[in-house]
């Protein structure tokens, strides 16, 4: 669902489902075949697939100390008005993302961020 989405950034694309069941139900969880710390502030040290079909879902990320499945988003498919839809990049969603700040376990998680730039 479009609202268990939250962006890490402000006007970033990297997008996560923070609910743990999410990681413990729905993925499973593989070795990075190339981990790496990129520019903007993550550490990409796993691969996610769908448990049940093994499509590549995206990475599991670190930023603030705190791990996130980042999402590919073309290996999803969203209803929209009632069409199934999929999208290239986070860019293109024709839905709002929510931020991290307002998921209620990570609410500061921007304003420390921002103290420390």
């Amino acid at each position: 669902r479009g609202s268990d989405l939250y962006t890490l950034r402000q006007g970033g694309f990297h997008i996560t489902v923070p609910d743990k069941r999410f990681r413990e139900e729905k993925v499973t969880i593989k070795p990075h075949p190339h981990p790496r710390h990129n520019p903007d502030g993550y550490s990409l040290k796993e691969k996610i697939y769908c448990i049940s079909c093994d499509s590549d879902w995206g990475v599991v990320g670190i930023w603030m100390s705190n791990e996130f499945p980042l999402l590919k988003c073309e290996s999803f498919n969203f209803e929209i008005d009632g069409v199934p839809t999929v999208f290239k990049k986070w860019s293109k969603a024709t839905f709002v993302i929510q931020s991290i700040q307002e998921h209620p376990e990570f609410r500061n998680i921007l304003a420390v961020e921002e103290q420390e730039t």
